[in-house]
């Protein structure tokens, strides 16, 4: 793996062991590759537009009501253009 690619840390509360997070039109914005040890699940709630993973070399499209699922170890970016709706990071 490339040294220069960031390894992303998340830190869980004690009461649960899955981390939410919901980025919105105003929110998101291009993530730079890493990777991380947990598994990432991203859906995308509605509104329109379409959020670009790249994972490990390949390139995948998430639409409203689409799921996408990173595996552990996984080296990904992100670039969304949404317009209204959101996604949720689990």
């Amino acid at each position: 793996m490339d040294e220069n690619i960031l390894c992303e840390v998340v830190k869980f509360k004690k009461s649960s062991p899955i981390w939410i997070f919901h980025h919105t039109d105003h929110s998101s914005h291009p993530i730079a590759s890493h990777w991380h040890q947990d598994i990432e699940l991203n859906f995308l709630d509605g509104g329109e537009g379409w959020i670009d993973f790249y994972i490990d070399g390949r390139h995948e499209i998430l639409k409203p009501g689409g799921v996408c699922l990173i595996n552990s170890g996984e080296v990904h970016s992100v670039i969304p253009s949404l317009k209204g709706g959101g996604i949720m990071r689990l």
